[in-house]
């Protein structure tokens, strides 16, 4: 069997229309991936249990109302007695 007697220019420009159909479908498969990847992102829900917090030192649950805000120790002002 022989090879065949195209001309590579030939061939190039008629692969063309294929090429961008793919290089097309590549560009919106990444725009829809980008958009399900943002609507899963921003829509997510708020986690189970946001209206309760758990003490750092104690590990109690501590109920908090929507306006009051959380308060938070710098780790230097920390003291954590060695003998517990």
């Amino acid at each position: 069997m022989s090879a065949p007697h195209d001309s590579p220019e030939k061939q190039a420009r008629r692969h063309k229309p294929a090429l961008g159909g793919i290089a097309l479908s590549l560009i919106v498969g990444g725009l829809f991936a980008l958009l399900i990847a943002a609507w899963a992102i921003l829509g997510g829900d708020d986690p189970d249990g946001a209206e309760t917090r758990i003490e750092g030192l104690t590990g109690e649950e501590v109920e908090v109302e929507d306006d009051d805000p959380i308060e938070t120790v710098p780790a230097t002002e920390t003291q954590i007695d060695p003998g517990q």
